[in-house]
């Protein structure tokens, strides 16, 4: 999602007799989890911190209550905050933090429907989570937002007219989870959306294999690809390398990931990514682990 998307998103649940300066601190905390974009430069750097990146710990319910409690903290000390905190119009410290909050919520939910998902429970687990209905991000639900925005800038539209951007947003989100329900209870596996609505990919999981299948909403499945888990290489080999910090940021990426052996080499990677079925997150594709020699200790993974 984007944060145009998101700060409408937050601004259309609020009735037209709510003010808008109430409004602004919910628009504030529905943005603020996007902070953690300025964040991949440190992830970038070290592996260690993939954690901390676009999508990452910001993303999680403590990342983003935390950093829309920092985005809050400065308006305390504001000669003019948008609401006044003491004097008979005032609003409570405490409902405009919860109302950051309440912002900053919304936007993990819009973020919860898309692949490749948030780690909603980090610190605790950093595996993400999705409900699956749109490919990220969802380019139709930016579309629409940018559309109402231009509107509006150009005097076009305003609050008065928010309901009908509520309709064909919530319209839409009910048109993709009909969607997502449909083809989720006829597939054997596991269901991810593409850019075309009428294109699903579904991924099936035996003992060995990863199997990809092409799933049209009408038409026949057609077969895409099938990836080995492991090729040439044994389990215990693989579980040596499952906390090199290369290894989990590739995992966190990822979809899912496969290993194969290069002569001395082992090549672990997303093969809907690095194949090109999918291009988000076009970052971190697959790893490079050279072999067992002392020479190449602490070399670090290759990104593509």
């Amino acid at each position: 999602m984007d944060a145009v998307t998101h700060a409408l998103s937050a601004w259309m649940i609020f009735p037209g007799g709510v003010p808008g300066s109430l409004v602004l601190y919910v628009m504030i905390g529905a943005i603020i989890p996007d902070v953690d974009i300025l964040l991949k430069f440190f992830s970038d750097a070290d592996p260690r911190l993939f954690i901390f990146t676009h999508g990452g710990f910001t993303h999680s319910i403590t990342g983003a209550l935390v950093a829309a409690t920092g985005a809050f903290l400065p308006a305390l000390f504001l000669p003019s905050p948008p609401i006044p905190l003491i004097g008979p119009s005032a609003a409570t410290p405490v409902l405009l933090l919860l109302l950051v909050w309440g912002g900053a919520l919304t936007h993990l939910f819009l973020d919860l429907l898309a692949y490749p998902g948030v780690p909603l429970l980090y610190p605790a687990r950093t595996r993400k989570y999705t409900l699956g209905v749109f490919p990220g991000p969802s380019l139709v639900l930016f579309g629409i937002s940018v559309l109402f925005l231009v509107l509006w800038l150009g005097g076009m539209a305003g609050r008065a007219d928010l309901p009908l951007y509520s309709v064909v947003f919530l319209a839409f989100l009910l048109l993709n989870f009909i969607l997502k329900g449909y083809v989720a209870f006829t597939s054997r596996g596991t269901t991810i959306p593409t850019f075309n609505p009428l294109r699903w990919m579904e991924v099936r999981e035996t003992r060995d294999e990863y199997e990809l299948w092409i799933r049209p909403l009408f038409g026949t499945l057609e077969e895409a690809g099938r990836f080995k888990k492991a090729d040439g290489i044994d389990h215990l080999e693989l579980m040596r390398h499952s906390g090199d910090p290369e290894v989990r940021r590739l995992k966190y990426y990822s979809y899912f990931t496969v290993a194969e052996r290069k002569g001395d080499e082992i090549i672990l990677r997303d093969p809907l990514r690095d194949e090109g079925y999918i291009r988000y997150p076009p970052f971190y594709r697959r790893v490079l682990i050279p072999g067992e020699d002392p020479a190449f200790a602490g070399s670090p993974g290759e990104r593509r």
